[in-house]
């Protein structure tokens, strides 16, 4: 796809073309094997001159399954569980006290949101129904009435029986799908008018102003500045209320409500007003220092990423002579523990099993989770230094 799926805006900046790279950077693999023939794809990241949306012009969905060998659960953490709390906490302020909710998530993973949302609403909460192909079936954790649905959302999702929703969180979904203004257009189909939405995605700025070159990868490919979230919400049918950065400015919140359907387009932004922001440079700046970073800290082996998910796995595949640099990635979900990175095939450990083996630094790729790192690996009382990436690295 060569023409922004936002604004078809024809002129854009390559930022980045890699590849073959794994198609699901968080599959479970249990083998090292599985691991190195895992599908893979290509990188071509560019990014809209007019709108500033960013996307895989290489990307094919007809690659692309979510189901229960995905694993993306990041609420391991302590930190991460805290930004669910918070996110939940802001959602429900600008709900406010109007009574009974009707909520639907799209891709509600395996429920943990909603079960925080009804911590959160109590008994407020009416009805709860999520979409997610990568569902595993265990409802023991969602909420009284809560209902998960196997399947991607899309048209005629909602049934003509379900209860009306009066409320929409749709969080990390919508940089996986490569044709954003129809998802959006799909929900906004489904909903009554004035029916406020809630979407969480990464803030690519965020990510070409660091030269965080590790955020990129197949599954993102729909990145978005706050300016394009909200310019393609008021394209499918919403009228937008405010987009936020959240999470140290690595994500961004976007609350609209549905606008009527007879309501006017937004115009399209002309071409000439978003650049990379210097990424290109910062990338190749970035690797290198990382690199010596790695070297500087002690002998080979000796060193481990913190991290066995999407960034993990695109540091071990960018980065020169990965597998020599790093014998493993330490990682806290014991789901992913024993098993082995996609393609790059490095082994994904516990902090004890990564400092059984030799592993005495390890830099945190994050920095969003370091202090909780740090607090971890001092209550296991192994001996292991961290670092963050960010203080041993400069763009």
């Amino acid at each position: 796809m060569t023409h922004c799926k936002i604004c078809e805006n024809t002129d854009a900046t390559v930022l980045d073309r890699r590849g073959p790279v794994p198609i699901a950077q968080n599959l479970i693999l249990p083998t090292s094997e599985a691991a190195r023939h895992c599908p893979a794809g290509e990188l071509d990241m560019r990014r809209c001159t007019a709108c500033g949306f960013v996307w895989n012009a290489a990307f094919d969905s007809n690659l692309m399954v979510y189901d229960a060998a995905y694993d993306n659960d990041q609420n391991f953490s302590v930190r991460f569980q805290q930004h669910t709390a918070e996110v939940a906490a802001r959602i429900a302020d600008r709900i406010g006290d109007q009574g009974a909710i009707n909520l639907v998530e799209v891709g509600c993973g395996q429920g943990t949101f909603m079960a925080v949302m009804g911590e959160r609403f109590g008994a407020r909460l009416s009805s709860a129904i999520g979409f997610d192909p990568a569902w595993q079936g265990d409802t023991r954790h969602l909420p009284p009435g809560g209902e998960v649905r196997g399947t991607y959302f899309g048209d005629g999702s909602i049934r003509d029986d379900d209860p009306t929703p009066n409320l929409v969180i749709s969080r990390h979904v919508i940089e996986h799908v490569p044709d954003p203004i129809a998802f959006l257009r799909a929900i906004r189909a489904g909903i009554p008018e004035g029916t406020p939405v809630f979407i969480e995605t990464p803030d690519i700025d965020w990510v070409l102003r660091g030269g965080v070159f590790f955020d990129f990868y197949y599954e993102h490919c729909s990145l978005f500045a706050q300016s394009t979230l909200a310019f393609a919400l008021e394209r499918a049918g919403f009228i937008v209320d405010d987009v936020r950065p959240i999470f140290d400015d690595q994500y961004q919140l976007a609350m609209a409500t549905a606008g009527p359907l007879d309501r006017a387009p937004a115009p399209m932004p002309a071409p000439g007003t978003f650049d990379d922001l210097g990424f290109r440079h910062k990338r190749a700046a970035y690797i290198a220092g990382l690199a010596a970073t790695i070297d500087s800290l002690g002998p080979r082996g000796s060193v481990a990423l913190w991290g066995g998910a999407s960034k993990g796995v695109t540091i071990c595949l960018t980065l020169p002579h990965a597998a020599e640099r790093l014998s493993c990635v330490i990682d806290i979900n014991s789901r992913k523990q024993g098993c082995y990175l996609p393609t790059s095939a490095i082994p994904i450990l516990s902090p004890k099993a990564a400092v059984a083996t030799g592993i005495r630094h390890a830099i945190v790729i994050n920095p969003a989770y370091l202090d909780e790192i740090r607090k971890d690996v001092a209550d296991l009382g192994v001996d292991l230094t961290i670092h963050s990436i960010a203080e041993s690295v400069t763009v």
